[in-house]
């Protein structure tokens, strides 16, 4: 009887272990801040050369961000890593970033906003419309590996930026 509660216990913790445990893994920053780094969020890409040079990896486009973000990671809800048809990321927004998402896309219908995780350019898509809902979700043709550090990434810096004292 000892034997079967001693392998349920391992076969428990086992499982429970396996159960995401990629997701549970430490934490760390990839990389260090500096001048021209980017913190995770949305901005708006410059139609002329000013602001920082980025491209999406293995892509020969470069774009031109305003170093300003249009909406930063403080309005970021949550964010959930799915596979549904594909890695997903399911980012939500707080209200004051719902509303500002709503105005963005509706007043740059056609042009590019870009999105931006510690400094990588993940993806700049063109806007097709007034996008409502207060969430986003980025999906591509990334790997599981990809969207886990994706991930990691916006996690660590929301539990960074949520430890952090705000000034009044």
């Amino acid at each position: 009887m000892n034997k079967s509660v001693y392998f349920l216990f391992l076969l428990a913790t086992f499982l429970y272990g396996c159960n995401g445990s990629e997701l549970s893994q430490e934490l760390k920053p990839k990389k260090t801040r500096g001048p021209g780094f980017l913190e995770t969020g949305m901005y708006f890409i410059n139609e002329d050369s000013s602001g920082v040079k980025k491209a999406i990896p293995f892509d020969t486009i470069w774009f031109f961000i305003d170093p300003k973000p249009a909406i930063d990671l403080s309005h970021f809800k949550e964010v959930e890593m799915t596979n549904r048809n594909g890695f997903s990321l399911h980012i939500q927004f707080d209200d004051f970033a719902t509303r500002k998402f709503e105005e963005i896309t509706e007043k740059m219908n056609g042009e590019l906003l870009a999105f931006i995780i510690e400094d990588d350019l993940v993806m700049a898509p063109r806007i097709s419309g007034k996008i409502t809902g207060g969430s986003v979700q980025i999906s591509g043709n990334f790997t599981e590996d990809q969207m886990l550090e994706y991930y990691r990434a916006i996690k660590l810096s929301m539990q960074v930026h949520s430890n952090q004292v705000k000034p009044d």
